[in-house]
Order: C-alpha cells, then structure tokens, then sequence
C-alpha cells in the first residue's frame, strides 16, 4: 500500500531543505502535514542560523492543530525516516542515487556513518 500522506515532525523538514532535498516531499507525497508544535519547532531554528522561513513557507506544507492521538491508533501507524524518504523516492523513481543524495545530507551536516551509507546504498540496489 503507497504511502500517499505523512505528518512530519522536524527533522526531515530540517535535513532535506538543508541539503536541498525538500522537494522529494511534494513529489513523494499527495499530503504533507506538519503539527502546529513541529512548525514552531522550525522555527524556532532560526536562533541557530537555520532559515525556517525557507521550509514553513512552502505551500505543499498543510499546518495541523495538535491532536492527541489515541495509542491504540499510534499503533498501527506505519514510520518512515529522513533516509527511509530517500530509499523511497529511488524506489519511486524521482531519484537516480541514493548515494547521492546521502552526500547532500552529509554535506548539510547530517551525520551517517560510512557503514549505513554502504548498507543503505546496498539495500537500495546500488
């Protein structure tokens, strides 16, 4: 089953723009939500020289009041992180390297060692 909407919490908000790979977002995904406390989150990152303006203002970003979510719903929610986007827009054919964009998370200051690099670029068929 495609994952076609997703709720972002920052760090992938954060890491993709920086290393100019926020656009995988909207071409990956039909809906983009972001929590209302994850939007102030990013923020929040301009304090740190991040330019949060850059990410919030996106117009693929649809902000969502905060919800408590029953535990029971939680549960059958599936998780996909920063490097797993990546993994599925070479799947999905919107990237040609994951090896490549991993160097761009690499170049923006994401730390990911050597070893997941290789096992992820295997994983992926590179």
């Amino acid at each position: 089953m495609p994952i076609n909407r997703v709720v972002l919490n920052a760090s992938p908000l954060i890491c993709l723009s920086k290393s100019g790979l926020a656009d995988l977002l909207p071409a990956l995904f039909q809906e983009v939500f972001v929590p209302e406390a994850v939007f102030q989150e990013v923020i929040a990152g301009e304090k740190t020289g991040f330019e949060g303006e850059s990410v919030t203002s996106q117009k693929w970003i649809c902000r969502h009041r905060d919800t408590p979510i029953d535990p029971r719903v939680a549960a059958k929610y599936r998780f996909i992180g920063t490097l797993g986007i990546i993994v599925l827009a070479k799947r999905r054919g919107i990237i040609k390297s994951v090896r490549q964009s991993l160097k761009k998370l690499q170049d923006a200051g994401f730390w990911i060692s050597d070893t997941l690099v290789e096992g992820i670029c295997r994983e992926a068929g590179e």
